[in-house]
């Protein structure tokens, strides 16, 4: 689990979200993400997965708070991406 605190919150529903906590991605969050068509929708779409939070409001993220979250090495870690830098 990791939370990131968001430079510019988000409203989901009536409330105002400052901060998001990712879980680590499952296989039915990248099937639903594979549903978008581009690359970033895919992404805000698994993104939204991992935090549980509905789709049209992670589109209201500002891209200053997106590029911070898809940059995250532990987020990258949950999304399944390998983070080894080692080349090993």
């Amino acid at each position: 689990m990791k939370t990131i605190s968001l430079l510019k919150p988000i409203t989901v529903g009536e409330v105002q979200v400052t901060e998001l906590k990712f879980r680590e991605a499952e296989a039915g969050d990248v099937i639903a993400a594979e549903s978008m068509i581009g690359s970033n929708a895919q992404a805000v779409a698994l993104l939204a997965a991992m935090c549980d939070t509905p789709y049209p409001a992670m589109k209201k993220l500002k891209v200053r708070d997106l590029k911070r979250i898809m940059e995250d090495a532990e987020i990258k870690e949950l999304m399944g991406n390998d983070t080894d830098t080692t080349g090993e």
